[in-house]
């Protein structure tokens, strides 16, 4: 939902993740009001970010890709109603 209102207002987007240790997998959304592109060339003092970890954290499996389609606005508030929709059932189990 997040994607898909930042391109609404006029960015191009590039969703990726990242796990993160103690907190589990995290997901970002890159955006830009040019086109995203791939990245070619690091620094060499890079540690831990990699062209390699740069390409894995752009791919998502199919139980992951974005499936809502749906434009967060001040008059619908769908980000927090959906929140509220998955903590409810989340918490139900």
């Amino acid at each position: 939902m997040i994607g898909k209102t930042l391109q609404e207002a006029g960015f191009e987007i590039e969703p990726y993740h990242a796990y993160v240790p103690s907190f589990g997998d995290w997901g970002f959304t890159l955006a830009s009001h040019t086109a995203i592109g791939e990245v070619s060339d690091l620094p060499d003092f890079m540690r831990y970010y990699s062209l390699s970890e740069d390409k894995r954290m752009r791919e998502f499996p199919e139980d992951m890709k974005a499936d809502v389609a749906i434009v967060n606005r001040l008059e619908n508030q769908a980000l927090v109603q959906l929140f509220q929709l998955e903590w409810r059932a989340f918490n139900d189990d």
